[in-house]
């Protein structure tokens, strides 16, 4: 049974949303060289729409949008109520997720979370109690978390790539890159498979020589991604060049293998809890309590719990009003360079994150009882 619980798993966790995820992601990996070089200057010229501007970079799915916000909040670029407009609009990984399973639902559940993440960094930014004198904290000459060294390092570290030297290095590279190349690989039939699926309405399959091997398939990436963000290592080249396009890559990977990792612990403990008669339907009738619930979660920092979230609202567990207040409410891997910078800044921001979701996520509550909207519709899980 455990078995045969693993292999539907392993199907439903790379075919129909890990593949998705990885070509999510490395769109936004690639899009980064473009956006990276005018964050700051847009910024600096922009000073009363930086909380829409740390809202749109919040948007981006995954943590480095709202990631390159922090820094600028610790060298005085931003202020305080952009960081919360920033942290409120954080999809984090569990966008991805959100994107594969309900492509229908996120835009929604974020458009909700954009609109309040503006208006609650518009009203900080004027009217917030405590965010002055933590400006003032953070803004002293003696802080240094500004985030330049960050910065410079990565640039070097893409001036100074060269050749393994010693046979060890070498043999250790080509097992790299054997294992990019595999992942991508993989990556690509379980997209193909699952694009394939979508536009017929059926099931996933791949038949080769008369057997079916979408599981070997779901399998296999499920066991790279493992190998990916245990153990592996990003492989090099002495093409200067050609190294950011391979960094963008294996950092796609590697940030698609932690999220599949996180789907598939999700799904199989759903599938056991629902295989032990678990009554997951209460969840999606708890009311006021659902919301709040998401919210206060949501104060978790990083991206798997809430990777968890969504994967959870894509099995019909949640309600739409929780998944809204979650993605109000989660700071994802943003959290920790602003807790770097200051961890008053960091504990104040989460409170003004919780609020404001705690309240949209009630308000979607009402208006879906109102309108007597189902509280779960999606299409792939559904």
């Amino acid at each position: 049974m455990i078995a045969e619980l693993f292999s539907g798993v392993a199907i439903e966790t790379w075919v129909i949303i890990g593949s998705l995820v990885a070509m999510s992601v490395l769109v936004v990996e690639l899009g980064r060289f473009v956006v990276d070089d005018t964050i700051v200057s847009w910024f600096g010229d922009s000073e009363y729409l930086q909380p829409v501007g740390g809202a749109l970079l919040g948007l981006i799915p995954g943590c480095g949008g709202a990631i390159a916000v922090m820094p600028l909040y610790g060298r005085g670029v931003v202020g305080f109520g952009t960081v919360v407009a920033t942290l409120a609009a954080t999809a984090g990984d569990s966008a991805f997720v959100l994107l594969a399973v309900a492509p229908e639902v996120a835009p929604i559940a974020y458009g909700v979370a954009f609109v309040t993440a503006v208006l609650s960094g518009l009203l900080i930014e004027r009217y917030g109690t405590g965010t002055a004198r933590i400006d003032q904290i953070v803004r002293q000459p003696a802080t240094a978390a500004d985030g330049g060294a960050v910065t410079q390092s990565g640039h070097a570290a893409c001036g100074t790539t060269r050749r393994p030297t010693s046979s060890v290095d070498t043999a250790t590279n080509l097992w790299s890159w054997a294992v990019l190349v595999s992942w991508w690989t993989i990556a690509l039939v379980g997209l193909g498979v699952s694009m394939r699926a979508l536009l017929t309405q059926s099931e996933p399959q791949l038949v080769l020589w008369e057997t079916d091997v979408i599981t070997a398939v779901g399998v296999t990436g499920v066991v790279l991604s493992g190998y990916v963000y245990g153990r592996g290592m990003a492989p090099t080249t002495d093409r200067v060049g050609l190294h950011r396009y391979v960094s963008a890559l294996w950092r796609s990977a590697a940030s698609t293998s932690r999220i599949v990792l996180w789907v598939a612990v999700a799904l199989f403990v759903f599938e056991l809890a629902t295989v032990a008669d678990v009554q997951f339907a209460q969840l999606s009738t708890a009311g006021m309590l659902a919301p709040i619930g998401g919210a206060l979660v949501g104060a978790i920092p990083g991206c798997g719990v809430h990777v968890g979230i969504a994967t959870a609202y894509g099995e019909g567990a949640i309600p739409f009003s929780a998944l809204v207040a979650n993605a109000i409410s989660q700071d994802g891997d943003a959290f920790f360079p602003l807790l770097a910078i200051d961890y008053r800044a960091a504990i104040l921001a989460t409170i003004y994150t919780v609020i404001p979701a705690a309240v949209a996520g009630g308000a979607v509550h009402v208006l879906w009882q109102l309108f007597d909207l189902p509280q779960i519709w999606f299409t792939l899980a559904g």
